[in-house]
């Protein structure tokens, strides 16, 4: 039976925060006794009073009693049990030796709790609720205790305070404070605030430990850290006291299951509230002013949901009118009780605030101790623990200076400061990573070094105080600056010390990529700004209008100057720095911030202006003439792809030798599960090999089960586990896996390969971890069952399985390298002789040849020669021939096509992108330009095909229309994009741990990957204020991520533009803090709610919202009235259901004007009419429609009908009418493109209606959509159709002998189980490419067969059959 592990079960976090906090007690007690020992004043009897040698005694016998409890669970150690009955008899013994008592006894208690397993769960409930209820009167004493303490500790006046015990203390508070954490769960409002508070005090109890544990270490006198050491004292045991109460409220929230009422709680307050007198006001107007300044104890979280809640009223008020027809969903007092408990919740969190803390950074005492700490003279060498202790130190200024900037309440702080903090804040990051020992960088400094670097920990200290003190609303005060700057120079003091080694390159803040782009979203900007009505604006109109010209000056010179000519580098380098400066200053514009932005236009309209005239000069010079110019600014000459290189799979070289020998090790031999392994170096082809075997008909015959892993670099098991099931089950059934845990996983995989013989690919192994948690997945039958592996590792196969002999790829011959060549471009018959050159020169290497085909295909023929030249050269060495492939491509690159290829590096490798997700986020980064005939999605589409084209994206899979659905790059395109894209300042990908605080360029990022585990993101503090782009990855396929952990997060972030956490899971908590981001253009969440919040259309600019459910429980999510204020937004998409609401007020709304897309939304026959009138661009509309009336016209027709048919500009239409009942009719737009239909519950006979429309491609019947045995298509035609598919349907016979599909292409039928008979007339389509059978009757199977034939026998002899059985 396995043990009960911390997290696994609320018994046992019940017992370990119950235990912890009254460890805590019994440490403060201990603490403070010390203290009053070593007292002078003998005056005050108030501790006395309390008793506590008899307080600490009924805690003992509260322990010793549970463990007695424990002793009838038989597995237990009965020399755990010896050893407490020997403690039973130290009632009278003095306090002292009692509260060591304790600590044995918590000591015992902790390994029981070791010991306990699944089967002694019943027991331990019974055990918890007595000591409940015994603890209950001990915690009315513990909670007088603590406040006695408060009052009596500031008047001790003992001149030697105990720094060890202190340090213990805090250490204490701190674990105490980690359990209440285990155990939040903020899924509400006010949960959410106090986890933030939470948060925030550990950071704070941290910052104190470690700079007491510095100062100690510098040798200090403790006469002049007394005021430190009394601050440390009173802050830490109110946090003690805190969290004591705390944990009472919190059981009041599982009162049911451990009987907790939670009035211990309200009385504690009561008690406070009389007995505390005037001590706690003392306190508070000590630190009032700084707490004016900065906003301590989550102020903030209050303004920051302020709104929120406010808005949750309002709401609730304009969907009951919209929706006064819905169905009640809720019963009534289901609802009264919620709102009894959310009220209670509410104020519960009220009461808890009466708590105040002193302020933790108390800076003036801060302040005191550093000046005391460089007036020590300390000669210790920050050596060993002493340099742990320093890092320490660093490490909490680093977290306490990314709250101060965080807490900002405006936005004017944040650009006012925000480069300047940057610095300040990187400057940090750069001496924790030295005191880190970094590739050994700290220990190998010289002495004088490190006494420098010790120096400079103390400076950083009193930098991060005067902050504190001085605040930085309106820039850094002359103090804070001076300090500052010194920091900064010292800091550069030990860059030079450690260059030579470990050179400090320096990453400018302007994009290197794509400049022009660049430039033209700026003015873009601008003209908004211009047509802005806000009087805030209009003020400074004029302004905007000198600075768009300046802006439109320098465009057009960068556009003449296109090439990085030496002369004309650094002009154009301070040309970037400007247009950097510019979007600062826009943006400050667009988030409100008038004040800030107005005095910064004359700085840079300046700046401008000198540029300018720089610029002329140059251009009239005659060192530039018109030739030279040509010369250094010719751009590639692009021209039509004139070969089909639409993917690097697509239309591959098969080498027959290589697959005929991987099928017959497939195949062949031994019985026993067995491993072959594909090897070879990047870009030899290992992966088109295995997709070639994979695909054979012949493995598709001899395996009952295929199933296709992509493992890489970065994976989880879970992850895995996933991959190969889908494969095997479909993800259709997918619904309930990723809920599941990876043990589930790991089982339900077995019993799905058990008894069969299966095939299983393992693509891209790095090594044997991936390998050891998947083996035991893979069942022994002793029927040939095989997993086939590729790796560039040679000798994984012999450390996979003893005497296995992997195939090791060879190199293309000079004619297959050729032959590849003219697989994927044309090479006309004058070019065979240098094309056949050009083949040679790639050396062989497959993924080298598509990529030059693909520079070929854009290029006029007399700049092939050009290629050859490059491709000869000799300083280009073997390994590194395809890297040097795709250096020449991606010069070959117009400058829109870089920014989209470098895209693919924010994602993980062998990332498979969905091609909508990916054209959104390039159309919100601002890389697609508009045109007058093309919507931006459309030119975005062109960029895709065009990279295809060019062989640098492949295709994984094409939608029924035909267009490319997913996508992926080749891993070594990965690499080549992650490296590029960092060396041009286009991103960053961090992956967690180290990654997050020692990568300092990343703060310079414009767009930011981050791949971490959930502990990394919430605990390590990211500064990037310049980052427009932040992606975020989990090593699971859902990263479980609270809120709470969000809000300082998105106080760093204020200028995105681009937000993707589509694998965040947050649960069922919409993160309103992400109204603050109202810059964003992108915005990817993944959560489950029964509504979204109104402040939601505070982020104005908006283009793409996309949800994905958190769980698969099919949720309904209400859309706020102010959706229709997003004049912005161009794509809705979301998994679950989305109510579009509707009020009188909208009748005069020219409604969404630039939606394109949207999915999955609710559309009830009632106001369906009124709902699309507002949605008049429409090209992508996946609904579902609801209407539960079924009502009957007098003569008993059906006059219910769904009208659809406003939509004029609609291609493509997925309906789902669930939900209907009774008779209804569709009105369909004339526009359709796409359509597929599922339970429609219609007759055959209705087909009709479809039949009708003009422009139909593409025909998915699915799941009831239609119902009858027979479907006699007699007189039915679809002149256009090239796509049908018939899905899950009970139809027996289809009949059709004419014309009835004279375009299609592709026929699909899915799970047809009762079908008989197709109709006769497929054989003499002549367009017909391919037919698809899944899971069908082997008479369907024979019937198809027979087409095939047929087809191949009229010279159709391309057609392809591909059937998939059960």
């Amino acid at each position: 039976m396995d043990p009960i592990e911390d997290g696994d079960s609320d018994i046992y976090l019940y017992l370990n925060v119950e235990l912890k906090r009254l460890r805590t007690f019994v440490k403060c007690t201990k603490y403070l006794l010390l203290e009053k020992s070593e007292d002078d004043n003998d005056d005050d009897d108030e501790i006395a009073a309390l008793n506590l040698g008899s307080l600490l005694c009924k805690i003992k016998d509260a322990l010793i009693k549970l463990i007695g409890d424990f002793g009838s669970i038989t597995h237990l150690e009965n020399t755990t049990l010896v050893s407490i009955t020997q403690l039973e008899n130290t009632t009278l013994v003095p306090v002292e030796d009692t509260d060591a008592c304790c600590f044995v006894l918590f000591g015992e208690i902790q390994k029981i709790l070791s010991k306990l397993t699944w089967k002694d769960k019943g027991m331990i409930d019974d055990m918890c609720s007595r000591f409940e209820e015994n603890n209950q009167v001990l915690g009315q004493e513990i909670n007088r205790a603590y406040i006695t303490f408060s009052d009596c500790l500031p008047k001790l006046t003992s001149p030697m305070r105990d720094v060890n015990g202190l340090m213990e203390l805090i250490h204490t508070v701190l674990d105490n404070l980690t359990a209440i954490l285990n155990c939040c769960d903020a899924d509400d409002v006010a949960k959410f605030k106090m986890e933030v508070r939470l948060q925030n005090l550990k950071v704070k109890l941290r910052s104190l430990k470690s700079f007491i544990s510095f100062a100690k270490f510098r040798d200090v006198e403790h006469s002049q850290l007394e005021n430190l050491l009394i601050h440390a004292e009173i802050f830490t045991l109110k946090a003690a006291h805190f969290l004591y109460m705390l944990w009472d409220h919190l059981m009041g929230e599982i009162k049911d299951d451990y009987g907790t009422d939670g009035e211990s709680l309200d009385e504690a307050y009561k008690d406070r509230e009389d007995d505390d007198g005037t001590d706690g006001d003392s306190e508070d107007g000590a630190y009032k002013d700084h707490e004016d300044d900065n906003g301590t104890d989550g102020d903030f979280e209050d303004e920051a949901y302020k709104d929120h809640e406010d808005d949750d009223a309002t709401a609730g008020d304009s969907e009951e009118e919209a929706y006064n027809d819905r169905e009640d969903e809720e019963a009534d007092g289901d609802s009264e009780d919620e709102a009894v408990e959310d009220d209670i919740l509410i104020k519960r969190d009220e009461m808890l605030q009466k708590i105040m803390f002193v302020d933790p950074f108390a800076p003036e005492i801060h302040i005191q101790a550093l000046q005391a700490l460089k007036a020590s003279g300390s000669t210790h060498s920050l050596e060993m623990k002493n340099k742990e202790m320093a890092r320490d130190f660093v490490h909490s200024l680093s977290d306490t200076l990314w709250i101060v900037f965080a807490n900002s309440s405006n936005t004017s702080f944040l650009v006012s400061v925000a480069d300047q903090m940057q610095i300040l804040y990187d400057g940090l990051l750069f001496l924790r990573a030295i005191l880190t020992n970094q590739q050994g960088t700290f220990d190998e400094l010289r002495e004088e070094m490190k006494d420098f670097v010790g120096d400079l920990v103390n400076k950083a200290g009193t930098v991060v105080c005067l902050l504190c003190v001085n605040g930085v609303k309106d820039g850094f005060a002359k103090e804070t600056n001076d300090a500052v700057c010194d920091f900064l120079e010292k800091i550069h003091h030990i860059k030079a010390e450690i260059g030579n080694k470990y050179p400090v390159t320096s990453t400018p803040n302007f994009p290197k990529t794509n400049q022009l782009g660049f430039i033209d979203v700026l003015l873009e900007n601008l003209k908004e700004l211009t047509n802005c009505k806000l009087n805030s604006i209009t003020l400074v109109q004029d302004q905007i209008q000198v600075f768009e010209k300046g802006l439109v000056f320098l465009r057009s010179f960068l556009h003449k100057f296109v090439d990085q000519h030496e002369e004309l580098q650094s002009l154009r380098s301070r040309i970037m720095e400007v247009a950097d400066k510019a979007e600062f200053v826009i943006d400050s514009l667009m988030v409100g911030n008038i004040e800030c932005s107005s005095f910064l236009f004359e700085t840079i309209t300046e700046e401008i202006k000198h540029i300018k005239i720089e610029a002329m000069e140059i251009d009239e010079s005659k060192k530039y003439n018109t030739a030279e110019v040509q010369k250094f600014t010719k751009p590639s000459i692009l021209v039509p792809s004139q070969g089909s290189t639409s993917t690097m799979d697509e239309g591959v070289l098969k080498v027959d030798e290589e697959t005929t020998a991987i099928i017959d090790r497939l195949t062949r031999g031994s019985m026993q599960l067995g491993v072959v392994t594909i090897v070879g170096m990047a870009g030899l082809g290992k992966t088109t090999l295995a997709k070639i075997v994979y695909n054979d008909p012949s493995i598709m015959y001899h395996f009952h089960i295929r199933s296709w892993c992509c493992v890489s670099q970065l994976y989880s098991k879970k992850d895995l586990l996933l991959q190969i099931l889908d494969c095997i089950t479909g993800k259709h059934c997918n619904t309930n896996l990723k809920e599941m845990n990876e043990d589930d996983l790991d089982m339900k995989l077995y019993r799905h390969l058990k008894g069969n013989r299966y095939l299983i690919v393992l693509d891209d192994l790095w090594g044997t971890e991936a390998w050891n948690v998947l083996k035991n997945s893979f069942p022994e039958d002793t029927n040939a069952s095989r997993v086939l592996v590729t790796s560039r590792l040679q000798d994984l196969a012999s450390e996979i399985k003893s005497n296995c002999i992997p195939h090791t790829l060879r190199l293309l011959t000079n004619d297959e390298s050729w032959e590849l060549l003219k697989m994927k471009l044309f090479v006309p018959p004058a070019m065979h002789v240098l094309g056949k050159e050009i083949a040679r020169n790639c050396k062989g290497l497959p993924l080298t040849i598509v990529i030059v085909a693909g520079i070929l295909s854009t290029l006029e023929q007399d700049g092939w020669e050009e290629v050859l030249r490059s491709l000869s050269s000799e300083s280009v060495s073997f390994t590194e021939q395809w890297r040097y492939t795709l250096e020449l491509s991606y010069k070959n690159l117009p400058d829109h096509l870089k920014s989209c290829l470098l895209y693919f590096g924010l994602f993980p490798e062998d990332e498979l992108f969905s091609t909508d997700r990916l054209i959104w986020l390039w159309i919100a980064d601002g890389f697609v330009r508009k045109t007058e005939v093309k919507a931006l999605e459309e030119v975005a589409e062109d960029y895709m095909k065009d990279l295809i084209n060019r062989s640098l994206v492949m295709v994984e899979k094409r939608r029924s229309s035909g267009s490319v659905k997913f996508c992926k790059i080749h891993d070594v395109i990965h690499e080549f994009s992650v490296a590029k894209g960092r060396e041009e300042n286009f991103l960053q990908l961090l992956r967690g741990g180290n990654d997050l605080f020692t990568i300092h360029e990343a703060s310079k990022a414009r767009r930011l990957c981050i791949y971490s585990k959930g502990k990394d993101f919430e605990e390590e503090k990211i500064f990037c204020p310049r980052v427009r782009s932040l992606i975020c990855f989990g090593p699971d396929c859902n990263l479980m991520l609270y809120p709470s952990s969000l809000l300082e997060v998105f106080r760093i972030f204020r200028l995105l533009r681009v937000l993707d956490m589509y694998q965040i899971d947050l649960g069922d908590c919409f993160p309103t803090v992400i109204e603050l981001l109202i810059l964003l253009r992108f915005l990817s969440l993944t959560v489950s709610v029964d509504y979204i919040p109104p402040s939601i259309a505070n982020l104005s600019y908006l283009e793409t919202f996309l949800l994905r459910e958190s769980s698969d429980h099919g949720t309904t999510s209400l859309l706020p009235d102010t959706i229709w204020k997003m004049k912005n937004l161009r794509n809705l998409y979301s998994e679950y259901n989305l109510i579009l609401p509707w009020s009188r007020n909208l009748e005069n709304s020219c409604g969404l004007c630039h939606l394109q897309s949207i999915s999955t939304v609710e559309l009830r026959c009632k106001n369906m009419e009124k709902i699309t009138r507002l949605l008049p661009n429409v090209r992508k509309l996946k609904c579902r429609l609801s209407d539960s009336s079924g009502d009957m016209s007098a003569g008993g027709k059906c006059d219910r009908i769904f009208a659809l048919d406003s939509l004029t500009k609609l291609e493509s239409l997925c309906i789902d009418t669930y939900s209907v009942l009774g008779e209804f009719h569709i009105a369909f737009p004339m526009n359709l493109k796409k359509l597929s239909l599922s339970y429609l519950r219609w007759q055959w006979s209705d087909i009709s209606s479809i039949e009708k429309l003009p422009n139909l491609e593409v025909l998915k019947i699915k799941l009831n959509s239609f119902e009858g045995k027979v479907w006699d298509m007699e007189g039915v035609e679809f002149p256009k159709l090239k796509y049908l598919g018939l899905e899950y349907l009970d139809i027996v016979n289809w009949r059709g002998d004419g014309e009835h599909f004279p375009c299609l292409k592709k026929l699909v039928l899915k799970q047809l189980e009762e079908l008989e008979e197709v109709p006769s007339c497929l054989s003499c389509i002549s367009t017909l490419e391919m037919i698809e059978v899944w899971w069908c009757t082997e008479s369907i199977v024979d019937q198809v067969k027979k087409i095939e034939v047929e087809q191949n026998d009229l010279g159709n002899e391309g057609i392809k059959i591909v059937i998939r059985k059960w």
